[in-house]
């Protein structure tokens, strides 16, 4: 259900901008789920660590209301930083003009402003294949800038110093999103 998530984002994309609209992309199943017992329980969401991370993502860019499906008082760690890492969660609630700015075959990529002032972006870059791949994305895939820009990993938090586009490895069902500054 997950990869079809990224046909309907696609399609709704342009209704995200739109006065008063937030198409809702659905509930985010992470961590536990189904907890009905007052001593906890339940069943761990379906999703991998990849799906998991690539679902907060795709929600993140696409600006879907974020409504957590799982059980908060048993959070795991890892599901923990998932919905709390405050760059990713910039990405939902302040960024403009989102939309899936590639599909080649298992390869989609999306592209938000930061700002309607600056000519910085987001860029989601995901991996729907079952097997690793290497994403090699020069900038003018995207947008008109320098050959080059300062990349941060939003996941990780860090910067990857200034690139000429988007490189990376990624594993099945993965993803990974960068902010971009543009270089005056």
């Amino acid at each position: 259900m997950l990869k079809k998530q990224f046909d309907y984002t696609r399609d709704w994309a342009e209704f995200v901008s739109k006065k008063n609209t937030w198409p809702d992309a659905d509930m985010l199943p992470l961590g536990k789920l189904r907890v009905t017992a007052k001593e906890g329980g339940g069943s761990p969401t379906k999703l991998t660590p990849d799906e998991q991370q690539t679902l907060m993502t795709l929600w993140c860019i696409f600006r879907s209301p974020l409504i957590f499906g799982g059980d908060l008082p048993s959070l795991d760690p890892v599901t923990f930083k998932l919905i709390t890492n405050d760059e990713v969660l910039q990405v939902d609630q302040h960024s403009h003009g989102s939309h899936q700015a590639l599909e080649e075959g298992n390869v989609r990529a999306w592209v938000a402003s930061i700002s309607a002032t600056t000519r910085d972006y987001y860029i989601a870059v995901f991996n729907l294949g079952d097997e690793t791949t290497t994403v090699s994305l020069p900038w003018s895939k995207f947008f008109v800038m320098g050959r080059t820009a300062e990349v941060r990993d939003m996941w990780a938090k860090r910067s990857l110093g200034i690139k000429a586009g988007v490189e990376i490895e990624l594993r099945p069902h993965a993803s990974a999103l960068f902010r971009i500054t543009h270089l005056q």
